[in-house]
């Protein structure tokens, strides 16, 4: 009889936060005043990748299991919001 044991290792959170996966090595942070509800809707640090069609976001790890939360939505609606309230790069 086979015993099949989990073998998804956890990863230990990255530096500032930033969420883990080789995508996210070339993000830009930024400290928004209110995020998507999708993101959590309140003052946070989002990882951000602007793409020519679609912008990928992401909150910061937190923890080794995660406690990250990522959402995709498209350039308009990433205009659309950062119109609405100025963002403040974070220098990392």
């Amino acid at each position: 009889m086979l015993i099949r044991k989990n073998t998804k290792l956890i990863k230990t959170p990255r530096k500032h936060g930033r969420p883990i996966g080789k995508k996210w090595d070339k993000a830009t942070g930024y400290m928004m005043q209110h995020c998507p509800d999708v993101l959590g809707g309140d003052h946070r640090k989002v990882w951000v990748i602007v793409g020519k069609k679609w912008v990928y976001a992401s909150t910061s790890q937190i923890s080794k299991i995660g406690g990250n939360r990522k959402c995709q939505m498209t350039r308009q609606a990433w205009e659309k919001l950062i119109a609405k309230q100025t963002l403040e790069p974070i220098g990392v």
